[in-house]
């Protein structure tokens, strides 16, 4: 719980440091702080970040309960099922 609280905190003070316009100038200079401080602040940006943090939360409780997005072999058969062999033409 904590790191998500740590994730979306540290998302949403880049997102209005960007106000500041101190990213800018950084980014003009560099190419890594551009692409991990942006450049410029963008309203819609707030929207998709809870959009994938709701996404990355569902795929995750989805994992946990078994669900479709579970890898195919880390399902176990049903007890008494038989597995029989492929045919090989």
């Amino acid at each position: 719980m904590e790191s998500r609280r740590t994730c979306a905190g540290r998302q949403l003070g880049v997102e209005f440091l960007q106000l500041s316009g101190v990213p800018a100038e950084l980014s003009r200079h560099s190419v890594a702080a551009r692409l991990i401080l942006g450049s410029i602040f963008d309203a819609p940006d707030l929207f998709w970040y809870a959009v994938g943090a709701l996404a990355g939360r569902l795929g995750v409780a989805s994992r946990r309960a078994g669900g479709r997005w579970t890898s195919l072999s880390a399902r176990k058969a049903p007890a008494g099922s038989r597995t029989r062999p492929r045919k090989v033409p």
